[in-house]
């Protein structure tokens, strides 16, 4: 009898112990098992290193970054911005969308705090003419405009929707969470199409009060280039959107200040160690705080950081006129410049084997101008204009 019940205590337990297991085990990717809501949650922006699955915390999501970066949280992710009426976001500029555009897809998840008499505008897609705009009209139904009318789909306040807007070649497009809703006829060709704004209808028209904006996604056709999500700078507590595609922060272009949403999680970027200093490739848990290290003093790092991954990118100086010279240590390359410093130490500046003129130091002496070579190149000095032989 006893077994019995042991063997039934088994099952028992068992029975509440396996769906935890298995809904973690089921958490791939980028994604942690949370047991207080008993299912996978993204890990943080930027910590998608860490693919295994079967993760239980958000301390397993990774960011790796290389040689010559360091992890810097420099924003802190926003669950929402919302806009009084005066603030808004200009993304026309973004740095990573290129032209031609075959077919433009917006993606954006919005909510509204309260309607108006006035239309709402959520984003808006076009030239400095004609712009393609998704909008809460008056009545409080989502619209897609210029030339057609809602009124099929009501936004309810505060709940959040997903709005995505299609323009292809033939037609416009709009969807609220994944169900068709508008179309209308297409007037404008998808490649003299621009990202233009939020909160706004184009870059000439007012700006809309109480909308919410959660995320902005922007494709060309299937492929993600702008990814915007709520954020601040930690630096000095700005508001704006921050691309997680290219790095860049797009700020209010109004005037005022956004309403924002609580913080959500901070966003972890691998970023360019500075002059001065240098970083080996790294693995870095969320939670953690990435390192950089100093060069000695009276040293600076070749290129002003740009891939400085050991001290053996610590180098001294030489200014000559206007141009300036890093001599280091190590890092030895054959050819190189040899410079004997006077506490004997040997410091080098590589040459190119090859394209010459990329490798000339440039020397003036009693008002001669001359050009020295490495010696595995060229033997001894060469005139500075014709790169021909000095005989001595």
């Amino acid at each position: 009898m006893k077994r019995f019940w042991v063997a039934l205590l088994i099952v028992f337990v068992g029975a509440f112990i396996a769906p935890v297991a298995y809904a973690a085990n089921n958490c791939t990717g980028a994604t942690y098992y949370d047991s207080d809501s008993d299912t996978c949650i993204a890990c943080p922006t930027g910590y998608d290193y860490n693919t295994d699955a079967g993760k239980t915390d958000i301390t397993q999501c990774q960011i790796h970054c290389d040689g010559g970066t360091y992890v810097s949280v420099e924003y802190t992710q926003l669950e929402y911005i919302e806009s009084t009426g005066t603030q808004w976001i200009d993304f026309t500029n973004a740095a990573n969308i290129a032209t031609p555009i075959t077919e433009i897809k917006s993606v954006a998840r919005v909510s509204l705090s309260q309607h108006t008499n006035t239309r709402q505008f959520l984003f808006s897609i076009g030239s400095s003419a004609v712009s393609h705009y998704v909008e809460v009209d008056g009545d409080g139904n989502f619209n897609l405009g210029p030339g057609s009318s809602g009124g099929l789909v009501h936004c309810e306040i505060g709940q959040v929707y997903e709005v995505s807007h299609i323009i292809s070649a033939t037609d416009s497009s709009l969807y609220i969470n994944g169900s068709p809703y508008l179309n209308t006829i297409h007037y404008q060709s998808p490649t003299n199409i621009s990202p233009r704004t939020l909160f706004r209808i184009g870059s000439y028209g007012a700006a809309a009060s109480y909308i919410r904006i959660y995320s902005y996604q922007l494709y060309n056709t299937n492929s993600l280039i702008l990814n915007l999500i709520p954020a601040r700078r930690n630096s000095d507590g700005i508001i704006g959107m921050y691309d997680t595609v290219s790095g860049q922060f797009f700020t209010n272009s109004g005037m005022g200040e956004f309403i924002v949403g609580p913080d959500v999680d901070a966003i972890g970027e691998c970023i360019n160690v500075g002059a001065g200093y240098y970083a080996a490739a790294s693995t870095v848990n969320y939670g953690s705080v990435g390192a950089r290290t100093a060069c000695p003093a009276g040293l600076t790092t070749v290129g002003y950081g740009h891939g400085a991954d050991s001290a053996n990118d610590c180098a001294h100086t030489l200014h000559i006129g206007d141009y300036v010279l890093y001599a280091r240590r190590d890092k030895i390359t054959t050819p190189s410049l040899n410079i004997k410093m006077s506490d004997s130490n040997v410091y080098y500046i590589s040459l190119s084997p090859t394209g010459h003129s990329l490798s000339r130091l440039h020397l003036q002496y009693d008002g001669n101008q001359y050009t020295a070579y490495d010696d595995s190149l060229y033997y001894g000095e060469r005139d500075f204009d014709t790169v021909t032989q000095i005989v001595q």
